[in-house]
């Protein structure tokens, strides 16, 4: 608090304030913190990024959303923004939008593990379960031995109704 004070037009001030309300969980004065940083430095997109998250973790899904936006307006390669803004998408159930977060990562790092898992598991809440098979084994490709992977892919197994292949993984 003593730094915002001192320096109330310097926007890092405002930052580790936010850093530090968001640490002990006061969401809603971090929330303000990184207000004040982005009414002083509109044009970072960091900023934009935080405050999404903290929105998200207020259950505040399409502001969160609105602020990856920004942040992914200014950043166009923010993955991490590309990965939150997809899982503010699947909380909400807007699966082809979710998907389409996890293709833009794909377009910028082709072998993000974490993003062909996203999409797989998009894909297995639209029941298109051979495609998502397509995208855990590309994964898997890169990190075989992927529990949390292989357990995706096993789901989408069983949803295709193959459960003899599906029990291989759970063993």
């Amino acid at each position: 608090i003593y730094a915002t004070r001192i320096y109330p037009d310097v926007p890092e001030a405002w930052i580790n304030l936010g850093a530090v309300y968001d640490s002990i969980n006061n969401l809603g004065e971090a929330s303000l913190c990184y207000e004040k940083a982005i009414e002083l430095d509109p044009s970072n997109p960091e900023l934009w990024h935080n405050k999404g998250l903290i929105f998200e973790r207020l259950n505040m899904l399409n502001d969160a959303i609105s602020c990856y936006d920004e942040c992914l307006r200014l950043s166009a390669a923010n993955v991490g923004a590309w990965c939150d803004k997809a899982f503010a998408h699947m909380d909400l159930q807007e699966y082809p939008e979710a998907e389409r977060c996890y293709g833009e990562i794909l377009k910028i790092d082709p072998n993000n593990v974490d993003a062909l898992n996203g999409r797989g598991c998009v894909l297995v809440s639209m029941a298109s379960f051979e495609k998502a098979i397509t995208f855990f084994d590309m994964a898997l490709k890169i990190e075989p031995k992927n529990i949390r992977i292989l357990l995706n892919k096993a789901f989408a197994l069983e949803g295709l109704g193959d459960t003899e292949n599906a029990q291989q993984f759970y063993d």
